[in-house]
């Protein structure tokens, strides 16, 4: 819940997230061994939440 709050703060922060390759505006954010995907929309002020998985699973449903 903590990074979903930082994240909320402030979207595009290197520190908390990177576009996900080839993925369009898809964002990851690591969390120990989870990935939290997302996208940010400015506009509207939305964050929203795609998943959150483990790393070895998360790859694999995109």
């Amino acid at each position: 819940m903590k990074r979903l709050e930082q994240i909320a703060q402030s979207p595009r922060d290197a520190r908390l997230s990177g576009l996900l390759t080839n993925q369009g505006s898809l964002r990851k954010s690591r969390v120990g061994g989870w990935r939290i995907l997302f996208t940010v929309d400015d506009e509207k002020r939305l964050l929203h939440v795609v998943t959150i998985e483990r790393r070895g699973q998360v790859y694999q449903r995109i």
